[in-house]
């Protein structure tokens, strides 16, 4: 078999081709690495702003008549930190006491767990209305959701509060 410059040529032409997705594929597996790293210090300074904020167990909640603070009741902060799930901002809206549960971003909670959340809270504060609040959330969900009539909001897009006492 004879070798032409042709061949020589072709054979050169793959030999960079492969070295430069080699070079690719080393810069992919960098960037993928920083972004881990760059991920890890988030969550590390999520993880202290979580605890700092889980360590006050008390929340303002705005009356119709005056300003009334209750204090969490460690049953409920236990569920609370059970799942991963933070108490948020507090208020009215439409003439509902409502209080903010965060969901985390990229932990699911179970549908069953939202509803057992809601029922506990709603014992024990039937003056308010939790209303779970979602960054983004699936179809199947949101349905269960609104078939359950649990109040909820998805970030920037939707907010359904079905009031206390329903």
């Amino acid at each position: 078999m004879k070798v032409t410059n042709e061949y020589v040529l072709e054979l050169q032409q793959l030999n960079r081709r492969m070295d430069n997705i080699e070079k690719l594929m080393n810069m992919i597996l960098l960037n993928d690495l920083i972004d881990d790293v760059e991920g890890v210090t988030e969550k590390e300074k999520n993880t202290k702003k979580e605890v700092l904020k889980k360590e006050s167990t008390r929340v303002r909640i705005a009356d119709i008549k005056r300003d009334t603070e209750i204090t969490i009741d460690p049953y409920l902060l236990k569920l609370l930190n059970h799942y991963n799930l933070d108490i948020g901002e507090q208020g009215r809206v439409c003439d509902i006491n409502v209080v903010y549960i965060l969901m985390p971003r990229h932990m699911g909670t179970a549908i069953g767990d939202v509803i057992y959340l809601n029922k506990k809270f709603k014992e024990r504060y039937p003056e308010m209305e939790p209303v779970f609040k979602y960054e983004t959330i699936n179809g199947m969900h949101r349905k269960r959701l609104m078939k359950e009539k649990i109040s909820f909001c998805v970030k920037g897009k939707e907010m359904r509060i079905y009031g206390a006492g329903q």
